[in-house]
């Protein structure tokens, strides 16, 4: 219904303005602040500044003039363009030195864009959901690349930054197309949080030596990545591939579309980063011994790792540290871990017991035995947290007990008591029963000695009476 009454109005939008429409420059009426040339709608914003205000929703290709009816066009207002599913292309004149967040929201058909320049920064959505962009010129001007200014844009896989950007914000490129070899420019100064979260088709990423804050989540679940290069004398380095810090002793990111399968990081690395490993699906197994701390996330999705020892170095295990892990069965714990996080091994179906040392004073919300799987309604994209059939912890310790009681699981060291209590039965049941067999023997053998010695009484007895008749006898 709703659906239904915005077609309405938008149908009475576009019949109004057809309606009005004057040639170029001309006011729709007397005294209004908004004109229009047939295609776009301005508002006049001084006494001779104008702002671009929407767009015909049938149009095709738009070339916005630097200057209209003696008015200077200046801006360009917040989804001006958004949706306009038939506008394959756009020019914007320098003149424009200001633009609303979303202006081309959601325009799938746009494929090519030109701005000559003017603008400091791409706002903020400003090419989401254009999926068919492929072809942009930015200007020297710009300098910085708002958050997710062009995700979703599946098709922009011959995309090249300008060498004016400084700085490429949050989710700017989330989702996206790009090319094989992607080179972040010289000048640039901050990659931030999910800057090219999943973007597909990136092999390589060659990064500046101006770059002095990258975030180890700019380049999560890039499937395709398999290699950072870093230039001479910039602040993180590249080995093998994989990014670290300038000193070797934080492991920034393993790319996940890297092959490691067996890995053991290097002696120089204290830190494994937040998401380091994130959704790295040759991973297998891993040797963590020169490692201190590990960061949130770090190995979430490795769906083909099977085993993990932590060394004693480690104090805590961190949250979401391991889930979705589907392949890990086997995990041993030292006493030195204190703590273990949320959901730290949330969605390890294979993982059906743990021993939890006494030094656990702390186990999170989801942290052991759950997973998530699909409900029973079909319509929706909801899934459900459900029990590990079957799961078990070993551990006698408070935190352990807490987490058994409170999530209901079995314990396997109440069961080892149970077995221990048992087999102390069975054993003092023997016991009794051989104290019992022997008693019986000794018994048995008492009485056979008193028989004999009673037919040995007996026989002496009758020597006797016969020694006694002869000395008779011979009386």
């Amino acid at each position: 219904m709703k659906r239904t009454i915005k077609y309405i109005v938008s149908a009475f939008a576009v019949c109004g303005l057809l309606i009005s429409a004057v040639p170029a420059g001309a006011e729709s009426s007397s005294g209004s602040d908004t004109f229009t040339d047939k295609v776009i709608t301005y508002e006049k914003t001084g006494a001779l500044t104008a702002k671009v205000l929407s767009c015909s929703d049938k149009t095709t290709s738009v070339k916005i003039p630097a200057e209209i009816d003696g008015y200077k066009v200046t801006s360009i207002a917040e989804k001006a363009f958004a949706e306009c599913e038939n506008l394959k292309e756009v020019s914007l004149p320098d003149s424009i030195t200001d633009m609303g967040e979303g202006a081309f929201y959601g325009c799938t058909a746009l494929e090519n864009v030109r701005f000559t320049g003017g603008i400091a920064a791409v706002p903020e959505n400003t090419f989401c959901y254009c999926t068919s962009l492929k072809d942009v010129e930015l200007p020297e001007s710009i300098k910085t690349i708002s958050p997710y200014a062009f995700s979703y844009c599946i098709a922009l896989d011959e995309f090249k930054l300008p060498s004016s950007i400084e700085t490429i914000d949050t989710g700017a490129f989330y989702c996206s197309q790009l090319s094989d070899e992607f080179v972040i420019p010289e000048g640039v100064t901050a990659i931030n949080d999910t800057a090219f979260y999943s973007c597909a088709g990136m092999e390589k990423v060659s990064l500046p030596k101006s770059l002095t804050s990258l975030s180890s989540y700019a380049f999560f679940a890039c499937e395709d990545l398999s290699e950072f290069i870093t230039a001479d004398g910039c602040k993180y380095t590249a080995v093998d591939g994989m990014l670290y810090n300038s000193d070797k002793t934080e492991l920034i990111l393993c790319p996940s579309g890297k092959v490691v399968e067996n890995f053991t990081v290097p002696d120089s690395v204290r830190k494994i980063d937040d998401g380091a490993f994130f959704a790295n699906t040759s991973l297998r197994t891993i040797d963590l011994s020169s490692v201190t701390s590990i960061g949130e996330g770090a190995f979430s999705n490795c769906t083909a790792l099977e085993k993990l020892e932590f060394p004693e170095s480690i104090t805590e295990i961190p949250a979401n540290g391991f889930t979705d892990c589907e392949s890990l069965w086997s995990v041993t714990i030292p006493s030195s871990v204190t703590k273990i996080g949320t959901y730290a091994f949330f969605n390890c179906k294979r993982l059906k017991s743990i021993d939890i040392p006494s030094s656990v004073t702390e186990i999170g919300e989801y942290a052991l035995g759950y997973y998530e799987k699909e409900t029973d309604d079909t319509d929706s994209d909801q899934k459900e947290i459900v029990k590990l059939e079957g799961f078990k912890i070993n551990g006698s310790n408070e935190a352990a007990e807490e987490y058994i009681d409170s999530n209901g699981f079995e314990s396997s060291s109440i069961m080892i008591i149970l077995i221990i209590c048992g087999a102390a039965v069975v054993i003092a049941a023997a016991a009794v029963i051989i104290v019992k067999s022997i008693n019986n023997k000794k018994s048995d053998s008492d009485d056979t000695d008193t028989d004999e010695e009673a037919d040995e009484d007996e026989n002496n007895d009758t020597a006797d009476g016969n020694n006694n008749g002869g000395y008779d006898d011979e009386e």
